[in-house]
């Protein structure tokens, strides 16, 4: 069942990152994601607010996945929806734990190689002023870790449940 492999998807995200990543189930197709930022990026002191929103049907469709708020980054659309290959490339072997550590992937080191990428100001930047796009990445780093979701970051995984 769809509902079973979502609550197991959010416990292993808890067990294999050490409790650094929250993730609650917020319903049968939502998923709610604390994600800090990557260490050593310019993105490492925030934490985002990631949705997951799954269809009828997952797993043989990938998930929608959005920052909220939006962040100003290449492979971020300014809606907040997230741009990723797991996500072109979806198979139902794949999980949630995918889906995050591509987004630590693209928060290090953001896929601007694509012929349109989803934010071009954040692309530009990247690419010809990387000064400028690290500044601006710190500074939403700052303002979103003030404003995280205290709640889920906080949250354990509530238990398994099975029907």
């Amino acid at each position: 069942m769809v509902a079973d492999r979502l609550s197991d998807e959010v416990d292993a995200i808890y067990k294999i990152t050490d409790g650094k990543v929250k993730a609650r189930k917020e319903n049968d197709s939502t998923i709610l994601i604390a994600l800090p930022g990557p260490a050593g990026s310019p993105w490492e002191n925030g934490m985002y607010s990631i949705v997951v929103s799954y269809g009828k049907q997952y797993p043989d469709v990938a998930p929608t996945v959005r920052f909220s708020p939006a962040i100003s980054h290449p492979n971020i659309f300014a809606s907040g929806k997230v741009s990723l290959k797991v996500l072109e490339n979806w198979t139902k072997k794949f999980t949630l734990l995918e889906i995050v550590a591509n987004l630590y992937e693209i928060l290090k080191c953001p896929e601007v190689e694509t012929d349109q990428p989803s934010n071009l100001e954040a692309a530009y930047n990247y690419l010809n002023d990387k000064t400028c796009y690290e500044s601006n990445a710190k500074k939403i780093a700052v303002d979103l870790e003030s404003k995280s979701w205290p709640a889920l970051r906080s949250a354990r995984p509530s238990p398994l449940r099975r029907r």
